[in-house]
């Protein structure tokens, strides 16, 4: 190749080398579209995470229904209240509910035929509830 057609391929590389870019409108219909994912995901993770908290609050009332259920067992009652089942807890403290609250927790007198009951409510109204029903269970065996 002489000077001059060496010359003419590199300024042919050149012009292919600018077309090869993407265009504003390509640009800006990317970006439209990070924008609809973006808007359809803050919209939904929300929900989800909620979700995920009530499903915290009753694996915890749960735990600490196991707490009650092992109190019961080493003293032959149920507690009083919450704090008698801290030794039973991982940690010997009581768990916060998802929203930072603290749950609930009533003996027997205030709903009859149930051991007790533990619960907490979620921001949206919700009550989350686990009633024990040995008591009934024991009933129906014939156990005192």
């Amino acid at each position: 190749m002489n000077g001059q057609g060496q010359l003419n391929w590199a300024a042919k590389r050149m012009r292919q080398a600018k077309r090869r870019g993407f265009t504003l409108i390509e640009i800006l219909l990317v970006v439209a579209i990070i924008g609809m994912l973006v808007a359809l995901v803050g919209v939904a993770v929300p929900k989800y995470l909620e979700s995920t908290r009530k499903d915290a609050a009753k694996t915890q009332i749960r735990m600490l229904e196991t707490a009650c259920d092992s109190y019961n067992m080493k003293n032959g009652k149920y507690p009083a209240t919450l704090d008698d089942v801290k030794e039973f807890l991982r940690g010997n403290e009581l768990p916060m509910t998802p929203w930072g609250g603290e749950y609930t927790y009533a003996g027997s007198s205030s709903n009859p035929g149930y051991t007790y009951e533990i619960s907490c409510t979620a921001p949206d109204g919700t009550v989350i509830a686990n009633y024990n029903m040995s008591a009934r269970h024991n009933a129906a065996a014939g156990h005192p």
